[in-house]
């Protein structure tokens, strides 16, 4: 693990809270948003690249990020169906929709959009998978051999 200055880090903080969020133009929300990510949810590295790939692909499937500032729930609706119609299980959807959740809330906290259009979004459910089980052969193998 490595060591972190605290201090500069809360120091940073504060500065970049400061800013106006629109006078942030060396900084583009998605940029801004993925240090959110690993500054104040303190999300692995890993998952921050799962986040803003999820990100990305509304980013793609809409061409333009400033279209990312003007969603709707019926454009998110439309962007997942898209991703149903290509393949995408219940799973990761789901996993896109916290993704887009996550970006959606650090927008409007940072002041970027006044509300969220994913507030009303739903996931799809996610059955649970029944645990593999040993036939009775099986069974009666591990008994014989012991």
């Amino acid at each position: 693990m490595c060591k972190v200055n605290t201090n500069a880090l809360f120091l940073y903080l504060r500065l970049w809270k400061t800013l106006p969020p629109m006078n942030r133009s060396t900084q583009s929300p998605l940029m801004r948003y993925r240090i959110y990510l690993q500054l104040e949810k303190s999300l692995q590295p890993n998952t921050v690249e799962a986040y803003i790939g999820d990100v990305n692909k509304l980013l793609s499937f809409f061409g333009n990020a400033d279209r990312l500032l003007a969603v709707t729930l019926a454009d998110l609706r439309e962007f997942l169906s898209a991703m149903a119609d290509v393949g995408v299980n219940a799973r990761s959807q789901a996993r896109i929709i916290s993704s887009l959740r996550s970006f959606y809330g650090f927008l409007k906290l940072d002041g970027y959009i006044g509300s969220d259009p994913t507030a009303q979004l739903r996931s799809p459910k996610i059955g649970m998978r029944l645990p593999d089980v040993l036939t009775l052969q099986e069974i009666d193998d591990i008994i014989n051999a012991i």
